[in-house]
């Protein structure tokens, strides 16, 4: 293949994707988006510095012990209507059941998926589980026509568990009315019941032998903010319902009532807390977790970092302080371009995105309160880690998956332990661009810092508190913009062996993300 030809590919390929993305909105003549969270908020504009160079340092605590490692910070959330568009299963001819097929597992190797937030909407799990000629056509979103869902709940956790034999989940059930709670207890038990229960037979005849991990039920989807929400008094009613449906199977389940969504927009801001509060006093002691969902940079993670603040306070003033949070959405809002809001969905998994990730995941590790995180989404309209090849329809992963292969370079179950950055873009405020965590192991100090400065290279002098930088890993792209496809991948993982300067003072190269490997001093 010649250059000329690849680039022309390359660039069909983006315009057939862009044009599929257009599908929804051209059926139904509507503008179809991912919400309106950010009505009315003026979105960051891509950070940036005229510097060529910047000074900066860095200092290690490592008596000064924040919180585990954990790999449940590093979890994916799956948009239950859009798992067929990756494949992960198929029918053929004679098999009464979907076959799972290849492509999934084998680029998504590597990746770590320690925990999946899955969407088991009322109905729609039994209309899209065992065999072929007994499931139901349904619309899987609101604009599509009726079909038959083959990659359903089943073959979506047996091709997880085809990546990750460990993996959990997180099940996220329906809430609101009586139906809901029916189903509550039946999902439960074909999650988790073996063979003498009615769903579990089920399950393990249509292809999932063991019980499922389930390690948060969440109970509904941001039900204050949806055009079914509902009142503090109702959601609270119908929690408890459906929390004694599910520990009438489960017993020891572990449940994540939601926060209230988008607290900064107009809607929200002068009641949001009454939410959570009224949750505290009427739930405290059954609930286990507070599911939230943040999106940046349509406000700067400092912003959000506020909401937080006051949801941890108000939880450690409250009747059950072991109570924690659980980001069970969180990615980068994708800021307007000309035209269709769709223009800017590249952004989300583009080189910009997986920097935006990066800063988050850096922040969060500092925050002992933060429990897990499952990032939106494994593929989804603005926010995927995977998609279908407009040429072939074989599955192919965007650079968020080099991101979370690069933080797994450091292995769970270390300790996060503190740091001081000192420069420019290193306060956290609205300005924010050098970030960094770091993580004591059993033989290792790693040291992730990120660079999300597009031009602009950082010189950091280093204060290891003793230790030899030995390796270091960099993720970076030629430009802000640049995505993973099919054909090309300019999102990439590179690595050398560190110079006997580079213990003192390291330079990170602009839009990146670096890894220190650190010797104990002997």
């Amino acid at each position: 293949m010649t250059r000329t030809e690849f680039f022309l590919r390359k660039t069909a390929a983006w315009w057939i994707t862009f044009l599929l993305g257009l599908m929804p909105t051209l059926w139904s003549g509507e503008e179809i988006g991912a919400g309106h969270e950010y009505d009315n908020i003026h979105l960051e504009e891509n950070i940036g510095h005229s510097a060529k160079e910047l000074p900066a340092g860095l200092r290690l605590y490592p008596d000064r012990q924040l919180r585990s490692y954990d790999g449940s910070m590093f979890g994916l959330s799956y948009d239950f209507a859009d798992q067929d568009k990756i494949s992960m299963a198929a029918a053929v001819p004679g098999k009464p059941y979907p076959e799972i097929l290849p492509d999934f597992p084998g680029v998504a190797r590597g990746v770590p998926l320690p925990l999946n937030r899955l969407w088991i909407l009322k109905d729609n799990w039994k209309y899209s589980t065992g065999p072929l000629d007994a499931r139901v056509k349904h619309k899987q979103a609101s604009w599509s026509p009726e079909r038959i869902q083959v990659t359903g709940p089943v073959e979506t956790i047996r091709a997880v568990l085809a990546v990750d034999p460990a993996a959990q989940f997180d099940i996220m059930v329906s809430v609101g009315d009586e139906e809901c709670v029916k189903q509550a207890r039946e999902i439960a038990e074909f999650m988790t019941g073996d063979a003498s229960t009615e769903w579990g037979k089920k399950r393990i005849e249509w292809g999932l032998p063991e019980p499922v991990r389930v390690a948060i039920w969440e109970l509904g989807n941001e039900t204050d903010w949806s055009s079914q929400k509902l009142t503090p008094e109702a959601y609270v009613r119908t929690c408890r319902e459906v929390m004694a449906a599910i520990r009438s199977v489960v017993p020891d389940a572990k449940f994540a009532p939601h926060a209230a969504t988008a607290p900064w927009h107009e809607t929200q801001t002068k009641h949001w807390k009454e939410w959570h509060r009224a949750l505290l006093a009427e739930l405290a002691d059954p609930i286990d977790y507070f599911a939230f969902h943040p999106y940046y940079h349509g406000y700067p993670i400092s912003i959000i970092e506020e909401y937080l603040n006051v949801l941890r306070d108000d939880i450690a003033a409250g009747p059950n302080p072991e109570i924690r949070i659980f980001v069970s959405e969180h990615g980068l809002w994708p800021d307007g371009e000309p035209g269709r809001w769709e223009n800017s969905w590249y952004k989300t998994h583009a080189l910009q995105g997986c920097l935006a990730v990066s800063e988050w995941f850096n922040r969060m590790l500092a925050r002992p309160e933060i429990a897990a995180m499952t990032m939106h989404a494994c593929s989804s309209g603005p926010w995927g880690m995977f998609y279908p090849d407009p040429y072939s329809g074989k599955v192919y992963a965007t650079g968020l998956a080099e991101l979370f292969k690069f933080y797994k370079l450091i292995p769970f179950g270390g300790r996060v332990i503190g740091h001081e950055l000192q420069g420019e873009g290193t306060a956290f405020d609205g300005k924010l661009s050098l970030s960094a965590v770091a993580v004591q192991g059993d033989k290792r100090r790693y040291v992730m810092l990120t660079n999300r400065l597009p031009d602009t290279d950082r010189d950091v002098t280093l204060d290891l508190a003793g230790g030899t930088v030995e390796h270091i890993y960099t993720l970076t792209a030629p430009s802000v913009s640049e995505v993973n496809t099919a054909v090309d991948k300019p999102i990439a993982i590179h690595y050398r062996k560190a110079t006997e300067q580079e213990t003192k003072e390291i330079r990170l190269p602009a839009r990146s993300v670096t890894l220190l490997l650190c010797r104990p001093e002997a």
